[in-house]
């Protein structure tokens, strides 16, 4: 006979963009684009009490809110990844909780987080395809080692959730994403490896949307990033 589990006491969740301490001057010059996006598409349940960003480039991570139970998402540059690693271990081992690795250097790297012990999972591909099944399965207490959500389709794209992003006002830039993808192969870029070779194309009326919100927030410059 099968016997249902019973779904996890409510927890918080934690969207980390991982810095050096000795790189942190409490401004930035681009925002980061990931954390909205992954906060846009964090599903809404009744087990999350609350939803945090925490840019590491602009501010410490706050230890003293995590709570054995807490799920943690960190999206990680090659170039951070060590300092992710760190984080991540502390957060596993000293605060009890739940770790799942994505971004830029998991694509590249693949299991690594794994196989060294810094996370309790893995995100490969787009986040609106595969962070929220992630959270969707910790919630029910059926998480997996590793989600594979390769490209989302340009129906799955969101909107960026910039009035969750903390200080927006010590950023210079913010960047507002128009199309993923490219067409062409430099070995010097890694858009094509991690984004596809099809240009995938963000609606006009989200763009606009976006460009509005950062408007009314006070900025007069955004950078619209375009993989061509």
């Amino acid at each position: 006979m099968h016997i249902a589990q019973a779904r996890r006491k409510p927890f918080k969740v934690f969207l980390v963009m991982p810095a050096r301490d000795s790189e942190r001057i409490g401004s930035a010059m681009i925002t980061s684009r990931v954390l909205p996006v992954l906060a846009a598409c964090t599903p809404q349940l009744d087990e999350i009490e609350d939803l945090r960003i925490v840019d590491m480039s602009i501010e410490p991570f706050p230890f003293d809110e995590v709570r054995p139970g807490d799920l943690v998402g960190i999206s990680a540059f090659t170039s951070v990844a060590l300092s992710a690693y760190e984080l991540a271990r502390k957060l596993r081992q000293r605060h009890g909780a739940t770790v799942v690795m994505g971004g830029a250097h998991v694509k590249s790297v693949g299991d690594e987080p794994l196989r060294l012990q810094c996370a309790d999972a893995i995100v490969d591909g787009d986040g609106e395809v595969s962070w929220p099944q992630a959270v969707r399965d910790y919630a029910a207490r059926k998480l997996e080692t590793i989600y594979k959500g390769g490209l989302a389709p340009e129906p799955a794209f969101v909107r960026a959730r910039w009035d969750l992003l903390p200080h927006l006002d010590r950023y210079v830039t913010p960047t507002v994403q128009t199309v993923r993808g490219c067409m062409k192969s430099c070995s010097f870029c890694s858009v094509w490896v991690q984004d596809g070779r099809k240009p995938r194309q963000s609606a006009d009326d989200d763009v606009i949307a976006e460009l509005q919100y950062l408007y009314a927030a006070g900025f007069r410059l955004a950078i619209l990033a375009d993989d061509n």
